[in-house]
């Protein structure tokens, strides 16, 4: 099956793998339900790096993604820090995990990341604050989502109604918590 795999993919490579992150998506293969293929020189992992670094050099990862997992513009660091703790690259069974950068704030909880940026975070952490959400009626309190397009959603509750705003202008939905929960679940997944 690997080999099969791989020479599935001797095609997509070319010079541009040797000097930057390339994804390319819409990619079937039969054995998996990935659908995309990451390809990242030597700066974006450290494969080979203690045994030979000509080796470690010449190296290009290629393993398959779920589109949803990476965008295909991360820096080096980002790459690293997000196969260390949120995508199992090497697990080829493994859920489908999700590029999402979050910022929120409950003031029921009295829970919040820190500062104004978004930070990278695992679906469940949303999920987790999305239900939290749910039982806040202080308007003050929000999420804010940024998903593997670079696409940014801002949730927060009016009324007794939980409220989706894009790009900081648009609203989007403004409904139950179920019906925005199925939204966010379209918004990072697809």
């Amino acid at each position: 099956m690997i080999y099969e795999f791989l020479m599935s993919i001797e095609k997509f490579i070319n010079a541009d793998c040797t000097n930057r992150i390339v994804k390319i998506a819409n990619i079937a293969y039969k054995e998996t339900n990935f659908d995309a293929m990451l390809f990242i020189p030597s700066q974006y992992h450290t494969s080979f790096s203690t045994y030979s670094d000509r080796l470690y050099q010449k190296t290009i990862d290629v393993f398959p993604v779920y589109s949803c997992e990476f965008s295909g513009d991360e820096s080096p660091d980002i790459v690293k820090f997000l196969r260390q703790d949120i995508v199992s690259t090497v697990n080829w069974n493994r859920e489908i995990s999700p590029k999402i950068k979050l910022r929120y704030k409950n003031n029921k909880t009295k829970s919040g990341t820190i500062e104004e940026k978004l930070y990278l975070d695992k679906w469940n952490n949303l999920l987790h604050e999305l239900n939290n959400l749910q039982d806040c009626t202080d308007s003050s309190s929000f999420i804010e989502v940024e998903n593997y397009k670079n696409e940014y959603i801002h949730i927060s509750i009016l009324n007794i109604n939980v409220m989706v705003i894009r790009n900081k202008k648009e609203i989007l939905l403004q409904g139950e918590l179920g019906e925005i929960k199925r939204y966010v679940t379209n918004f990072i997944f697809n």
